[in-house]
């Protein structure tokens, strides 16, 4: 029976692999590029480039981690999107391997650690993230692996664990500043500690010193930023995203509630209602695990509480909140393993769950299968699909530049200095015949600097974004000497541009 139980084991963690890989690289990178997704593999391009930029993202206020591990991914690949998306995705698969340790730590349940990867295999939030070029799949990686650690250590009182838990909360702290959170939460694995031991005083002193040590290596790790000058941007960029306490002290609960209407529905659709039901009801099914369960409950409770506090709504995306799911999919695999377990209404349990996974599953074929349908939330379509921050039309206009750059140089303007354009096309176009350069603001008079270079060369310019002097985003300005080459129209009505510059005087 032993044997068995292994073989079984071992399928069951192949199936899993092989599941977890085949929905993440399948149609990887179909969806075009978006704008951060461009802004972060410029980056990995110029850290790659010279590695003394070691610190490049903080010139925008963004932790490095995520782009130094974009570092061996972009030697290994010459398609810079697939790079650093295999970062995301390599990030997922730790997070998978994690839950399944995490959950059997808290249950001592092999089913219920099985359940809790295979939850976030078919997560729709997951097959989002783990898929795309964004710091969230990494984050969501440590917040797993923080609450291991820190669950082992609150257990066992042990120096390694101590160490790793560090270790773990400062890569966290390396990507970023939400992973204070597993440093703030710390002390509520102390709902685990065994208070009727006749010890227990010199175990949670230990505990204590432990846990100052675990912070004081998380932290060195952290100020290792501070070699950088621009390491006070990371103040400056989270003060855009959060309201600092001495403004938020003077209107304290002014935005709460709008906040939690815009971050509660995206979570909803993106957790999907089907899981929040076996969250849920992790606490209806049995009275078995109360401190496990409300552990793990505070670790998705206090960070959306505090982001719904503090959060400043107009930057309020779904993908902040993808790291406190981490803890509700666990309890979701806690409820489906023990409603598994009772015989009686067997019958009418498989069919209940089956229900609940039909919306689940239909999500994620349509995900895999044809993304611009996807029912995701609006403001996550509006970026990735429908609004000018996709890249819809960035890779005709790559490959056109490439073909036209063959034997003769060329000059490509873009709308914008920073952000989708000009970073789109500096990371993916190969020849050196190209000179790209962003321009901002849009006047009714083109540069000079482009009728100059079209007296040596053919000149072209992309239009994607809204500008004053434009009927509508994508468009030039009717005042200025363009013939059109391509267009593409987004869903929303938009338009992304590519133009040939002719000038009468060339």
């Amino acid at each position: 029976m032993k044997h068995v139980a292994i073989y079984k084991t071992r399928i069951f963690a192949a199936v899993l692999l092989l599941s977890y890989f085949a929905t993440r690289l399948y149609n990887l990178t179909a969806l075009p590029i978006f704008t951060d997704e461009a802004i972060y593999i410029r980056w990995v391009q110029i850290f790659r480039g010279d590695i003394g930029q070691l610190f490049v993202s903080l010139n925008d206020g963004k932790q490095p981690l995520f782009i130094w591990l974009g570092y061996p991914f972009a030697w290994a690949f010459s398609n810079p999107l697939l790079a650093q998306r295999l970062v995301s995705v390599f990030a997922g698969f730790s997070t998978m391997l994690g839950l399944y340790l995490l959950s059997k730590e808290l249950f001592s349940n092999k089913r219920t650690a099985f359940f809790a990867a295979g939850l976030y295999i078919v997560l729709p939030f997951a097959l989002v993230y783990d898929k795309l070029a964004l710091y969230d799949s990494l984050l969501a990686t440590f917040v797993v692996w923080s609450l291991y650690f820190e669950i082992k250590l609150v257990k066992q009182n042990n120096i390694s664990n101590a160490i790793f838990a560090g270790a773990v909360i400062g890569c966290g702290l390396l990507t970023k500043s939400s992973a204070y959170f597993f440093l703030l939460l710390l002390p509520t694995t102390l709902v685990l500690f065994n208070f009727n031991h006749k010890t227990r005083n010199t175990r949670l002193l230990k505990w204590l010193c432990l846990a100052i040590l675990t912070s004081s290596i998380a932290l060195t790790l952290y100020s290792v930023l501070r070699f950088s000058t621009n390491y006070h941007f990371i103040a400056d960029k989270n003060n855009v995203f959060v309201y600092p306490l001495d403004i938020w002290i003077k209107h304290p609960l002014k935005y709460v509630f709008h906040n939690i209407e815009v971050i509660a529905p995206d979570f909803i659709v993106y957790f999907t209602p089907s899981l929040l039901v076996l969250a849920t009801a992790a606490f209806l099914v049995t009275r078995k695990f109360y401190k496990e369960k409300l552990l793990l409950l505070c670790w998705f409770t206090l960070p959306f509480i505090i982001l719904a506090l503090f959060g400043n709504s107009q930057y309020l995306y779904p993908r902040y909140t993808f790291f406190m799911a981490m803890p509700l999919i666990i309890l979701s695999s806690f409820t489906l393993n023990s409603v598994l377990e009772i015989k009686k209404y067997k019958t009418y349990i498989l069919i209940t769950l089956s229900l609940l996974f039909i919306p689940i599953v239909r999500t994620d074929f349509i995900i895999l299968s044809n993304f611009s349908k996807a029912p995701i939330p609006n403001s996550d379509r509006k970026q990735l699909i429908t609004g000018y921050a996709s890249g819809i039309g960035v890779n005709e206009t790559v490959k056109f530049i490439n073909q036209e750059a063959k034997e003769n140089k060329i000059y490509v303007g873009t709308e914008g200095l920073f952000g989708l354009m000009p970073e789109a096309l500096i990371d993916n176009v190969k020849t050196k015949n190209a000179k790209i350069k962003g321009f901002w603001p849009i006047e009714s008079t083109p540069p000079q600097e482009l009728s100059d270079a079209s007296k040596k060369m053919q000149v072209y310019f992309v239009f994607y974004a809204p500008c004053s002097l434009c009927d509508r985003a994508g468009l030039a300005p009717k005042s200025w000497p363009v013939k059109k080459v391509f267009s593409r129209t987004r869903l929303d009505g938009t338009e992304y541009t590519l133009y040939k510059f002719t000038p009468t005087n060339r």
